[in-house]
C-alpha cells in the first residue's frame, strides 16, 4: 500500500510536468508551421529564416542553460527550482511578442526570450522526470520526457496549421498584428498560463517533497570528462537532423507539391505526431531490454541517421505521397535515436548531479541540433538555388555531418561503457 501512495503521489507532478515540457515544445516549434507565410512577410532568405526560427533561440537557450550548469554546490538544486515557474513565465511572454514582431530583428528579440525562459525550466523538468522514476526503468522514463517533447514539436505543426487556416478563413484580425494569422501566437498562451498557475500552487511545497538525491550531488562518482563530451556528442547527432526536418519539411512540401502552407504543416504535422511518438515509445522499451544500446546509443544514433538522410536526400523530392512516407520512416527512426541519446546522458549521471548535466546537456543539444541544424539547412539550400531538391540536399548533408559526429562521439567516449559495467550510476 505504501509503495501505491508513493506512486500516486509522483503521478500529479509527473503528469504536470510532462505537460509542461509538451508546451515548451510546442512553442518552440509553432514558427515552423508559418515558416513559409514568415519567409514572405520578413523579406528574408532560407538562412536567415532559419536564424530568426531556431537559431536565435538556440543562443538563447544556450548561454543560460550553461550558466546555469556553472552554478554550483548544494543550493543550485533550490535555485533550479525556483527558476523554473520564471523560465515559463519568460519564454510564453516571448512566445507571445511573436504575434506583434514586424520585423526580423523584432521576431528575433522574441525569440530570445523563448530561448532563455525555456532554458531556465527543460533541464529542471528533465532531471525532475527522471529522478521520480523509482523502481522504474531509465529507457521508459526517459521516454516520457522524449514523448512530451517530441509530441509538442510535431502537434505544433499539425495544431497551428489547422488555426491558421481557421484564421484566416475567418478572415479574424487584431490591432498591431502584422498578419491575421499572427493571431496564433497569443491564442496558445492560454494553455500555457492555466499550467503557470498550476506549477506555482506546487511550487510552495517542492522543497519538502524532494528527494534527497536531488539535492546531493555525488561527485565522486561521475566519469571522466571524454564519457560525458562523448555521449553528450552522439545525443546531440539525431537531434540535428530531426529539427532540421521539423523546421524545413512543411516548406519541402511547398516546394515539392505546390500545396498550401497550411496544408503542407498538417501533413507534416499529422505524419511527425504519429511515427515520432511511436519511435519514442519503441525506443524506450529496447534501451531497457538492451542495455548494450543504452551504454553505446550509437548503435541506434548512426544507423538511424544514416537511413532518415539517406531517404530524404533520395527521394523526399519524388512526390508528396513519397515525401510522406519518407517523412514517416525518418521519424520513426530518429524517435529511437532522441530516447537512447538522452538516456544515455542520465545513466552516466548521478541523480543529485541531473540538474546541472541536463543544463550543460540541453545547452549543447539546443546550440548544435536546434540552432546549426536548420540554420545550415537554409544555407544549403539557398546555395542550392532554394528549391525542394536543394532543400532536401541539405537536410541529406546534416545528416552526414550529424552521422560523423555521432561516430566520432562515440569513439571519444568509450570508457562510459566501462564505467557502468563497474557499476556506476543509474
Amino acid at each position: 500500500m505504501g509503495r501505491e501512495d508513493e506512486q500516486a503521489r509522483r503521478a500529479g507532478p509527473a503528469a504536470m510536468l510532462g505537460v509542461a515540457v509538451y508546451l515548451a515544445y510546442f512553442d518552440r516549434s509553432m514558427p515552423s508551421a508559418g515558416a513559409a507565410l514568415l519567409k514572405r512577410e520578413l523579406a528574408v532568405g532560407d538562412a536567415r529564416l532559419g536564424f530568426a526560427v531556431a537559431t536565435a533561440a538556440a543562443l538563447a537557450y544556450a548561454l543560460v542553460a550553461a550558466g546555469a550548469a556553472l552554478t554550483g554546490g548544494r543550493h543550485a538544486d533550490r535555485w533550479h527550482r525556483h527558476a523554473m515557474p520564471v523560465g515559463m513565465a519568460v519564454w510564453t511572454a516571448g512566445a507571445a511578442a511573436l504575434a506583434f514582431a514586424a520585423t526580423w530583428r523584432s521576431f528575433v528579440a522574441a525569440e530570445l526570450l523563448v530561448g532563455a525562459g525555456q532554458a531556465l525550466f527543460v533541464p529542471g523538468a528533465a532531471a525532475r522526470l527522471a529522478n521520480m522514476a523509482k523502481g522504474e526503468r531509465l529507457g521508459r522514463a526517459s521516454a516520457r520526457f522524449t514523448l512530451a517533447s517530441t509530441a509538442g514539436r510535431s502537434s505544433a505543426v499539425l495544431i497551428a496549421g489547422a488555426i491558421i487556416a481557421a484564421i484566416t478563413g475567418w478572415g479574424m484580425a487584431l490591432p498591431g498584428l502584422p498578419a491575421d494569422w499572427r493571431a496564433l501566437f497569443l491564442l496558445t498562451a492560454i494553455p500555457n498560463l492555466l499550467v503557470l498557475a498550476a506549477l506555482m500552487r506546487r511550487h510552495a511545497g517542492d522543497a519538502a517533497t524532494t528527494e534527497a538525491t536531488e539535492t546531493a550531488p555525488d561527485e565522486a562518482a561521475a566519469p571522466g570528462w571524454a564519457a560525458y563530451a562523448g555521449c553528450f556528442a552522439t545525443a546531440t547527432a539525431p537531434i540535428a537532423v530531426i529539427h532540421s526536418i521539423g523546421v524545413w519539411y512543411p516548406v519541402l512540401l511547398v516546394r515539392v507539391a505546390g500545396l498550401e502552407p497550411a496544408r503542407a504543416a498538417m501533413l507534416a504535422g499529422m505524419a511527425t505526431l504519429i511515427c515520432a511518438t511511436f519511435g519514442q515509445w519503441l525506443g524506450g522499451r529496447l534501451l531497457d531490454r538492451r542495455r548494450g544500446w543504452r551504454d553505446r546509443p550509437v548503435r541506434i544514433n548512426a544507423p538511424a541517421i544514416a537511413v532518415a538522410g539517406g531517404l530524404i536526400a533520395a527521394f523526399a523530392t519524388a512526390g508528396t505521397g513519397a515525401a510522406i512516407v519518407v517523412l514517416a520512416i525518418a521519424d520513426v527512426a530518429l524517435g529511437v535515436a532522441t530516447v537512447a541519446g538522452l538516456t544515455a546522458v542520465q545513466a552516466i549521471t548521478s541523480p543529485g548531479a541531473r540538474r546541472r548535466g541536463n543544463s550543460l546537456f540541453f545547452a549543447l543539444v539546443t546550440l548544435v541540433g536546434v540552432g546549426l541544424g536548420p540554420l545550415l539547412t537554409g544555407v544549403l539550400s539557398d546555395g542550392g538555388g532554394a528549391s525542394g531538391a536543394a532543400l532536401a540536399h541539405g537536410i541529406g548533408w546534416i545528416a552526414v555531418a550529424a552521422l560523423l559526429l555521432a561516430i566520432a562521439g562515440d569513439l571519444l567516449g568509450r570508457d562510459a561503457m566501462r564505467y557502468r559495467a563497474a557499476g556506476g550510476a543509474a
